[in-house]
């Protein structure tokens, strides 16, 4: 019995001289060789973090782009529309204003001729042709303006001369006008020719004696 324990103190001791001895250089190249499998696995997560938030940065910078891309469409259409429109206005202004002209004719051979009664096949004519000119006129947006009476203004009238009213009522109004005004889609096509009414200021003494002593 003592010779079994004897025996297994010996084999724990030659283990332990094992153990304890050092490794030779053979051995320390091959355990130096073994991968660390632990710090890829963490290289490789930091790896896959940095290059999904630069991804996520490309994505956001590629919307924002196609965002931006639609607003410049959208305007460059509206701008493009708005142009569109004020070439077609700038073309039917051109021909309105020599249909105006015409309108001015007719009606001033209408007025001519309604003072004389001798001519009332003419005058059926001349109205039918005047009522034409005036449709021709209304479907394009166009309407004519300037009454006596109207209230002065220098935006739609213009004044080509004036005349002194005692009545306080027509002052600063149309008296006459001289040639009727249009606008075409609310905006003044051709101003009104009037004349308007200022006020009749009674001379002064000052005034009276000078002209006296002339």
């Amino acid at each position: 019995m003592n010779d079994n324990l004897e025996s297994k103190l010996q084999s724990n001791d030659d283990q332990d001289k094992k153990i304890n001895e050092p490794l030779s250089p053979q051995e320390q190249e091959q355990e130096i060789e073994q991968p660390d499998h632990k710090s890829d696995e963490q290289d490789n997560l930091i790896k896959l973090k940095a290059e999904n938030e630069q991804l996520q940065e490309k994505v956001k910078s590629l919307q924002d782009d196609y965002i931006r891309s639609l607003a410049n469409l959208e305007n460059f259409k509206k701008r493009a529309n708005r142009e569109k429109s004020e070439h077609l206005n700038l073309g039917q202004e051109i021909i309105l204003r020599e249909l105006i002209d015409l309108a001015d004719d007719l009606q001033r051979g209408k007025e001519h001729l309604e003072n004389s009664k001798n001519h009332d096949d003419f005058m059926e004519g001349l109205n039918l042709i005047d009522n034409k000119v005036h449709n021709i006129l209304n479907h394009h947006n166009i309407e004519p303006y300037g009454e006596e009476g109207d209230e002065f203004d220098p935006q739609v009238h213009e004044a080509i001369g004036s005349q002194k009213v005692s009545d306080s009522d027509k002052i600063n109004k149309v008296l006459v006008v001289v040639r009727r005004g249009f606008l075409f889609k609310q905006k003044v096509l051709r101003a009104a020719q009037v004349i308007v009414g200022i006020e009749d200021q009674p001379e002064s003494e000052n005034d009276s004696n000078f002209t006296n002593n002339e």
